[in-house]
């Protein structure tokens, strides 16, 4: 904007090169950009891969016990009806299913993998 109005006043008489030197002392100074670190960067985009959404209700269908996998249903339904996201419901379920002692290594592990 400086420029700007240095460019226009100069055609104005009376505008000398002592003006244009305190005009161009009311230039901001140029901020550099702060640096980004590249961890950070990598985290926040894959705290936004999972932030997204909630995981495919089909994955559920890999548990074998019914009665295990009609409750994680249930809770994924509740979840969805909330807008939860899968960082919000998995261990939501994980917790439920070790409540009521019926969570396994393998419903874990595939709970946890829906995570990574």
């Amino acid at each position: 904007k400086v420029d700007k109005m240095i460019t226009e006043l100069k055609t104005v008489d009376g505008f000398t090169a002592e003006l244009e030197q305190q005009l161009n002392a009311l230039k901001p100074e140029p901020v550099a950009a702060a640096p980004v670190d590249v961890a950070q960067a990598t985290n926040s985009n894959v705290e936004a891969k999972v932030i997204q959404g909630l995981f495919d209700i089909k994955i559920l269908n890999d548990i074998e016990d019914i009665k295990t996998r009609a409750m994680l249903k249930k809770i994924y339904m509740g979840a969805k009806k909330s807008s939860k996201n899968s960082s919000d419901v998995i261990p939501e379920m994980i917790a439920f299913l070790e409540t009521e002692n019926m969570i396994t290594d393998q419903i874990k592990s595939l709970l946890e993998g829906i995570l990574k």
